[in-house]
């Protein structure tokens, strides 16, 4: 029997271009977003494997309930991936209104823990969560006055989040990987909104959401469990794609 895949944030980006890539790959997938249209084109891309589709908003009071109660999960979770994401409201810490706050926060913080929450009782000690983090992860990574003060606290939170969920359950494997610059939805508004600012001065790679797809795919599948627990997985870090590539050799010895 096929435990499946659940990814939040399956609308757009990572978390679609995850879905898409999982599917093929012959798993079934459960994928979760907001946009249903944006969802149902998952299918459209996918020669093998199976998707299901569960429409919701994870913010919502009864959003996870909802998620939970439209999951066939009798085989178990092999991997939660926790894609969804806000970074709006653009706006400075002194203007950001209470309701939109607590959106993000929502989101962003409280989605991923409360999820892994409910879903737990379908974990083994196979089972993978991870949790998708941010350049704009504390006060020595990037910060862009006026825009991101809210999304930077967000991430920096879940960040502290994971460290916490990996030294007190013991059930799954916790994990955490940083895709670095990203070209998805988010990221585009993001730019529009700095440029404003006239702040943006971004250099380096942007890489595509499938190529980030790729990459998770290999951190999920390919690590051994002390490396997957233990590193802080990021994409531009040449040393992490080696250590992909030799977990796959040895898997093959």
């Amino acid at each position: 029997m096929t435990k499946c895949i659940v990814i939040t944030g399956a609308s757009s980006g990572i978390g679609q271009a995850l879905a898409i890539s999982f599917a093929n790959s012959g798993y079934d997938v459960v994928a979760i977003g907001q946009n249903e249209i944006n969802l149902q084109k998952i299918k459209s891309f996918i020669s093998n494997g199976n998707v299901i589709t569960i429409c919701a908003d994870l913010s919502e009071e009864n959003g996870i309930d909802k998620v939970a109660q439209n999951l066939a999960l009798q085989n178990g979770v092999q991997f939660l991936i926790h894609c969804a994401a806000i970074s709006k409201p653009y706006k400075s810490l002194m203007d950001i209104l209470t309701i939109e706050l607590k959106q993000i926060i929502n989101v962003n913080v409280m989605t991923p823990i409360l999820l892994t929450q409910k879903l737990a009782p379908y974990f083994d000690e196979t089972t993978r969560v991870l949790f998708i983090g941010s350049d704009y992860v504390g006060i020595d990574k990037k910060i862009r006055p006026y825009v991101t003060g809210a999304y930077g606290i967000s991430k920096s939170a879940l960040r502290v989040a994971v460290e916490y969920f990996r030294r007190e359950y013991d059930k799954a494997l916790i994990g955490y990987l940083n895709p670095g610059t990203t070209d998805t939805p988010m990221y585009q508004s993001m730019v529009t909104a700095i440029n404003q600012q006239g702040i943006f001065n971004h250099q380096g790679q942007i890489a595509s959401p499938r190529d980030i797809a790729e990459f998770i795919q290999g951190v999920l599948e390919k690590t051994c469990n002390q490396d997957y627990k233990f590193i802080d997985w990021d994409y531009r870090e040449i040393m992490h794609h080696q250590l992909i590539e030799r977990s796959s050799v040895r898997a093959k010895l």
